[in-house]
């Protein structure tokens, strides 16, 4: 790999991990209360809330935060670098990307996302999930140390693998959709006239939620 392409790769996964870092300190209290309505089977998020400050405080909304940080971090950095080096490497063997756009992204997220799951999202979606679980039945949560040591101690290393197969089903759909969307609108939007960092937050925000409808039921079945 040329210099120039390993500085690209780097600079991806740089900016990749720092996007995880800050989405996770705006959205971890959606994602909690969100799991807790997904295993008490309650459709009010607001009574979901109640539950969970009620039994831990405000603090209960942002349980298992540091595996999720580290894993939105790790996951976004992995996504991104992962994307790019399939991109180069469809480049390399004579694929021209720029014939089928849209194949092209959604082939190249598929293979990212599944990258990304295997990689790192099974392990720290498992202790995150456990801990909000805690946190959704009321009872008092611990470290995210602790969790994967109680896990890996009850049922050994694999413990923290369960649902990887879905978790990989989930975000390689959840990426090839977020790719694809993001490149098109972003196109699309290009010649409005509006702000460039404006035009990358709404192409990322309307391919997040399209991502988001695509891979609910899935996430489900994961939490």
């Amino acid at each position: 790999m040329s210099s120039k392409k390993k500085k690209k790769g780097a600079a991806a996964f740089a900016a990749g991990g720092i996007a995880g870092v800050v989405d996770t300190c705006f959205t971890m209290p959606l994602d909690t209360i969100k799991t807790a309505m997904q295993i008490q089977g309650t459709r009010s998020p607001i009574t979901a809330c109640r539950g969970i400050v009620g039994s831990n405080g405000v603090g209960g909304l942002y349980a298992g935060f540091a595996p999720f940080c580290v894993q939105a971090a790790g996951k976004a950095a992995i996504r991104f670098y992962a994307y790019e080096l399939i991109c180069q490497l469809f480049d390399s063997v004579g694929i021209d990307r720029a014939r089928n756009p849209t194949i092209s992204a959604l082939s190249c997220g598929l293979l990212a996302g599944a990258a990304e799951a295997c990689i790192w999202t099974a392990p720290s979606e498992r202790i995150k999930v456990m801990q909000q679980s805690a946190a959704a039945s009321g009872a008092v949560t611990q470290s995210s140390l602790a969790t994967a040591r109680e896990l890996i101690a009850k049922q050994g290393v694999r413990a923290l693998y369960v649902g990887t197969v879905p978790t990989a089903a989930r975000q390689s759909t959840s990426v090839a959709v977020r790719f694809c969307l993001y490149e098109k609108i972003r196109d699309g939007l290009a010649s409005s006239g509006l702000n460039p960092s404006l035009v990358s937050f709404l192409a990322g925000g309307f391919g997040g939620a399209a991502s988001v409808v695509v891979n609910n039921p899935v996430r489900q079945e994961v939490a």
